[in-house]
This record gives structure tokens, C-alpha cells and sequence, in this order.
């Protein structure tokens, strides 16, 4: 498990710190434009229009990410986007690409070789959101393993809490990581879902948008 951990760990933060990314349309806030039931705009003095309904509010598409081998699925949030083989080797988001490749030093053979290491993969502003196996058992670490084992490969431990998911319990632990001159903060929670442990870790420059982004998520969580 360490040597997929460490993997996994200096992967995100390869990959972390490519922010810009243009949010979805079904992810933006639409704000209805409505008629006044007063009529025209000129202090109220006009008779109601029969055709003055307010506009239903469009109801944002929930974007739902599986991530098969792991055996888990969630809702990203909004505004980050998946990035999968497929996307790498077409030409619908080459110019999307390009920029992402851009502002993390990368060729596309480098982070198509990062994707390999991951079930799903996700890009946000300043952040991404990865899942993978990280191998099985019969139980989730304790919390002692757990802090061992990310001890080994990051800078430091804030602390591990337990938590429940519709997917079963997990446990969480939050840290800081460096590679390089880069040092970003990551919330990682551990899944058993059939035998295997499923590792679904948020990597931001932020500690507090680490947090937050995972107590968002982890309501989200179901079994695939």
C-alpha cells in the first residue's frame, strides 16, 4: 500500500496548482429574468401583463463521477472537470488541454502517463480530486497505520478523523505535502469496498479548501 500511496501522493501534487479552469454551464448559477406583476418599469402605474410568469429557475445538472475499480461514485464539485484517456487522445478539448498542460509543466505523454495511476482524475481551480486502489484487506488501517503509513511520504500530519459515507465508513486524514519547491495540503480518506481499499484524496494550495471540499463530498459518496 505505501509504495501506491507515495505514488498517488507525489502525483496530485505534480498535478496540483493548475487552477483557471472554466466552469461548466451546468454548473453556473443562472439567475431567471422575471416580469414585475406591477407591469412596465415606469413606478407600478401600469395594468399587470396575463403573461407576466415568473421564469422557473434552471435546476444545475448534478455531475456524477465513477470510478469503477475503486467501486465508488460521487457528485464533483462544481466547476471540476474530469479528464479521463479518452479526453488525451481526442481533439474536443485540445485547446482546453493545452492550457491545463501549460500551467503544470507538463507534456501530454506526462500526464497521460499520471492518469494511468488513477480510477478518476479531476481538475479544479487551484486543486484536483483523484481515486485509486491502493491495495485490499478485510479492514479499514487504524488510525496509527494511517499515520505511519502518510508519514513516510508527506511533511506532516494535521490529524485523522473517522467518518460515515453511504458507501460505508472511511476514515480521513488531512496533511501537508511538499514536492519539490511545491507544498499543497491534502485530505485523503480510505474506503473498503469489497475487499479493496479505495483512496480518494483532494490536493489544494489551500488547508481549509482541502477540508471543506471533503466534508462537501463525502455525502456524495455511494457504491458503484
Amino acid at each position: 500500500m505505501l509504495s501506491r500511496l507515495s505514488l498517488a501522493l507525489a502525483c496530485a501534487v505534480l498535478l496540483a496548482g493548475c487552477g483557471g479552469e472554466p466552469v461548466a454551464e451546468e454548473d453556473k448559477i443562472l439567475i431567471p429574468s422575471t416580469s414585475s406583476p406591477l407591469g412596465p418599469s415606469h413606478g407600478g402605474t401600469g395594468a399587470a401583463s396575463p403573461e407576466a410568469k415568473p421564469k422557473k429557475e434552471k435546476q444545475r445538472k448534478a455531475n456524477v463521477v465513477l470510478a469503477p475499480q475503486a467501486g465508488i461514485r460521487f457528485t464533483a464539485p462544481a466547476g471540476w472537470a474530469p479528464w479521463t484517456a479518452e479526453d488525451l487522445a481526442g481533439t474536443a478539448r485540445s485547446s482546453e488541454l493545452q492550457g491545463l498542460l501549460d500551467r503544470m509543466g507538463m507534456t501530454r505523454e506526462q500526464f497521460a502517463r499520471s492518469l494511468d495511476d488513477f480510477d478518476a482524475f479531476l481538475v479544479g481551480f487551484a486543486g484536483n480530486l483523484n481515486v485509486s486502489t491502493v491495495g485490499t484487506g478485510s479492514a479499514l488501517p487504524s488510525e496509527a497505520e494511517m499515520r505511519a503509513q502518510y508519514g513516510a511520504v508527506t511533511s506532516s500530519i494535521d490529524d485523522v478523523e473517522d467518518v460515515d459515507t453511504a458507501a460505508g465508513p472511511g476514515r480521513v486524514i488531512h496533511y501537508t505535502i511538499t514536492v519539490g519547491t511545491r507544498v499543497q495540503y491534502g485530505a485523503s480518506l480510505m474506503l473498503l469496498t469489497g475487499g479493496r481499499f479505495a483512496n480518494l484524496t483532494i490536493t489544494t494550495a489551500d488547508a481549509d479548501e482541502s477540508r471543506s471540499r471533503m466534508s462537501d463530498l463525502l455525502p456524495t459518496i455511494r457504491r458503484s
